[in-house]
């Protein structure tokens, strides 16, 4: 014959969960606190802000790192600032020559004769450094110059030829191997 139960199971008493009070018992005094009724993906939106508050501290305060600016606006920009020699409102701003993502600018004033030439980005050894770093950067991720050129392509700018592409894969490559040697006799030494 089978076994029979003397009585009902009961239930499982609540406990509570995450949006009731939960009573804390700290080692100096006895205190109530309400758990926090915030979502989980409130939380993490919450402590993106505050991170993405410190980052955006940090990026201002740094004068090294790059921007994407609409021409037009740039361009209505510098049609409001004063010129240095005549202080009069209007300068021009002129797209002197493309080499990849960097450019060559001049400042022209319309009432006399300032000028004023400047690449966008940092020059080193005659290349600029934002085309060095785009390639540098494609190639970390495993993408290459077809990927390079779709994504500026969909940003609306101008990327690098095929063979300036190339030529900064092997300057790339070449500074790669220099720092591999020297770490490798480093090793041995």
């Amino acid at each position: 014959m089978a076994k029979s139960r003397s009585g009902r199971s009961k239930k499982r008493r609540f406990t509570g969960n995450r949006y009731t009070i939960r009573a804390t018992i700290n080692e100096n005094d006895e205190t109530s606190e309400l758990n926090s009724t915030e979502s989980a993906s409130a939380k993490k939106l919450e402590s993106s802000h505050t991170s993405l508050e410190i980052f955006s501290e940090r990026l201002f305060e740094t004068s090294k790192d790059n921007r994407i600016v609409s021409w037009t606006t740039l361009i209505s920009f510098f049609a409001i600032v004063c010129c240095p020699d005549c202080y009069s409102q209007g300068l021009e701003l002129i797209e002197d020559s493309v080499s990849g993502l960097c450019s060559h600018m001049n400042l022209k004033c319309k009432n006399c004769s300032f000028f004023k030439g400047f690449p966008t980005t940092e020059k080193m050894k005659g290349s600029c450094l934002i085309n060095s770093s785009i390639v540098w950067g494609l190639r970390i991720i495993g993408k290459g110059f077809s990927a390079g050129k779709k994504l500026c392509a969909f940003l609306g700018l101008p990327f690098l030829s095929k063979l300036t592409f190339r030529n900064q894969e092997r300057k790339l490559l070449k500074a790669t191997e220099r720092v591999a040697q020297e770490k490798h006799q480093r090793c041995i030494e």
